[in-house]
C-alpha cells in the first residue's frame, strides 16, 4: 500500500520537481580529473563560474595539496606528476552548482567527455516521496534471501539513539567497498530530521532514497548515456535491473524463476520514466546580493540622491520586522560560511607573516621559534 501522496513543499531541498508518481532523480555526486588544462580553464571555461568567487585553501584531498572552494564545490590541484587537477561536487555541491543556474548536467558531462577527462565518480539518486517500499522491507527481503543479485554481500548500517533505542537512521548497502558500483537504500527523511533540518521538510511525510554510486568506467558510461539522450530513469533502472532484483520466494531452486516482488516491480516501472531533475536556483544571501546589484542598485542610488543615506537606512530597518524564520536561517548560514572563510584567510596571512619573520613551528613540541639567532646585545639595533 502506497502512502498518501504529498504536495511539494516550498523549500527546494524537498519534493519539488517530482513526477506524478512522487519520484525524482538527481545527480548526487560528481568527480572528474583533468589533464592539460589549467584552473581557469576548468572554473571559467567548463563550469562557467568566476575565479574570484572561489576561495584558495592550503589543503586538498586524494594526494592534491591545495584546493579552490566555492561552498561545497571543490577543485583540487598541485598533486604529484601527471595527476592534473580534480573537480569534485558532493550531494550539497551538486545542489549548489544547479543553484548557480549555469550549465545543465548533460552539457557539463558533454564538455568533460569531449576533453577525454577521467570521470571517477557519479552518484544517481532516485527520491521516493510516495512510499513504494520501506527500508525495513528491503532489509527483510535481504535477510530472507529473497533477492537475486550479481553482488555477494549487503551491509546494514543503523544509527540508534542510546537514551531510548530509537532508530534515527538506517542505510542498506549492496555491493562491496571496492566495487565499481554500489547500491544504497536509506531513509532520507530521518537523515534530514537527524541533522536538525525540520524547517526544510514542510509537507514531506515520506522520503526514501535509492542511490547508485558508480566509479571509473561505470561512471563514464552513465555520463555517455545521458549525453546521448537516454533518460536518467532508464539509465538508473537499467543498472538496477542488471544487478539487483527483489523477489517473492518460490519453490523453484533457481531464483531467476522466482516472481519479482510487486512493490519493487512498480517502483522500477515508474522510475524508468523520470527525467533528470535540476533544482531551481536557491534564494541565498549571495543570490539576493547579485539581484540587488543587478536590478535594484540604480533605484537605491536614486533614493539616496533624492533623500539621504539615513532615509534609506531607516527604510531598511523598518523592513527587518517582516523577515521570516527562513530568512534568519539563511542569514545565519551566510555568517557561518563567511566566518569560516575569514578564519582561513587569517590563518593564511599569519602563515605568510611567520615566514617573513622567520618564525616556524617545531613539529615535535609544537613550540614556536625563530630561525634567526637572538641578538647578543638586546639593546642593539
Amino acid at each position: 500500500m502506497l502512502t498518501k501522496s504529498i504536495s511539494p513543499p516550498s523549500c527546494n531541498t524537498g519534493a519539488q520537481n517530482t513526477s506524478e508518481q512522487g519520484l525524482r532523480a538527481l545527480i548526487d555526486w560528481f568527480r572528474a580529473s583533468f589533464q592539460n588544462i589549467g584552473l581557469e580553464d576548468l572554473v571559467v571555461g567548463i563550469l562557467d563560474l568566476k575565479m574570484d568567487d572561489f576561495f584558495k585553501m592550503d589543503s586538498g584531498m586524494y594526494g592534491y595539496r591545495k584546493s579552490l572552494r566555492l561552498g561545497n564545490i571543490a577543485v583540487y590541484y598541485e598533486g604529484n606528476e601527471n595527476m592534473g587537477i580534480c573537480l569534485e561536487m558532493g550531494g550539497q555541491g551538486c545542489r549548489e552548482y544547479e543553484g548557480h543556474g549555469k550549465r545543465s548536467w548533460v552539457q557539463l558531462f558533454a564538455m568533460v567527455l569531449d576533453l577525454n577527462s577521467n570521470i571517477t565518480r557519479i552518484d544517481l539518486a532516485i527520491d521516493d516521496f510516495r512510499g513504494y517500499f520501506l527500508i525495513p522491507e528491503i532489509e527483510k527481503k535481504i535477510k530472507k534471501g529473497e533477492v537475486q543479485s550479481k553482488f555477494k554481500e549487503a551491509t546494514n548500517y543503523e544509527k540508534i539513539r542510546l537514551k531510548d533505542g530509537y532508530r534515527r537512521g538506517q542505510t542498506l548497502y549492496i555491493g562491496s567497498t571496492s566495487s565499481l558500483l554500489k547500491v544504497r537504500f536509506y531513509d532520507k527523511l530521518k537523515e534530514a530530521l537527524g541533522n536538525d533540518k525540520e524547517s526544510e521538510l514542510e509537507g514531506i511525510e515520506f522520503w526514501n532514497r535509492t542511490e547508485l554510486e558508480l566509479k571509473d568506467e561505470r561512471a563514464t558510461k552513465v555520463a555517455w548515456l545521458l549525453v546521448n539522450g537516454m533518460k536518467v530513469g532508464e539509465v538508473a533502472t537499467g543498472v538496477l535491473n542488471h544487478y539487483v532484483r527483489f523477489t517473492v520466494q518460490g519453490t523453484d531452486s533457481n531464483k531467476s524463476r522466482w516472481k519479482t516482488w510487486k512493490k519493487w516491480e512498480q517502483f522500477i516501472g515508474d522510475a524508468e520514466k523520470i527525467k533528470l531533475t535540476e533544482l531551481p536556483k536557491e534564494r541565498t544571501v549571495e543570490t539576493r546580493l547579485e539581484w540587488l546589484d543587478r536590478q535594484v542598485a540604480p533605484t537605491l542610488a536614486t533614493i539616496v540622491e533624492a533623500e539621504s543615506e539615513e532615509f534609506l537606512l531607516d527604510f531598511v530597518k523598518k523592513a527587518v520586522s517582516r523577515l521570516t524564520e527562513k530568512d534568519f536561517m539563511m542569514i545565519d548560514q551566510y555568517k557561518e560560511v563567511k566566518q569560516e572563510r575569514d578564519d582561513e584567510l587569517w590563518k593564511q596571512r599569519r602563515k605568510i607573516a611567520w615566514k617573513l619573520m622567520g618564525i616556524e613551528k617545531d613539529e615535535t613540541t609544537g613550540e614556536m621559534r625563530s630561525k634567526y639567532p637572538p641578538l647578543k646585545d638586546q639593546t642593539a639595533i
